[in-house]
């Protein structure tokens, strides 16, 4: 991608997924647009997910690869508890979520995402993904930020 792509705007990091959106999320960056393809786990993807919501304003969108993977359960059963809309398309054959940012999502997101979100025991999760999906430690996972600079 690195020879193909030449755009100024456009920078290629090589890092896992869930630390370079918390890295992101440390320096307070807004995306325009987030593509998550990680892990086919849905715990995985709810910690990633919620990662992406500090990342977004009115008018981002959040899209996560694998819609009809096991991977989008969480996020999905969380999306229709609070009636967030979604999308998802399967022009390719493997379906995608889109999730559009709107004053609504912001505001269920902040005021029930954590609710959800810790009803799980995520140090018992990250031991057990971790023991059952070593090949995540030191594969590539892919997420695309649209950040205007």
């Amino acid at each position: 991608a690195q020879k193909e792509i030449t755009s100024k705007n456009t920078e290629f990091i090589c890092a896992s997924t869930h630390d370079y959106l918390t890295h992101l999320v440390s320096k307070n960056a807004i995306a325009d647009f987030i593509y998550l393809d990680s892990a086919n786990e849905r715990h995985y993807i709810l910690k990633e997910f919620k990662l992406a919501c500090q990342l977004v304003d009115m008018g981002s969108i959040i899209c996560i690869d694998d819609y009809r993977a096991e991977k989008c359960v969480l996020v999905e059963e969380y999306l229709k508890s609070v009636d967030i809309p979604y999308t998802h398309d399967d022009f390719t054959g493997f379906d995608k979520m889109y999730l559009k940012i709107t004053p609504h999502v912001i505001d269920e997101i902040q005021t029930s995402f954590n609710d959800f979100y810790n009803r799980y025991d995520w140090k018992k999760l990250d031991i057990e993904f971790r023991e059952n999906q070593p090949e995540y430690e030191h594969a590539m996972s892919y997420v695309n930020i649209g950040v205007d600079k």
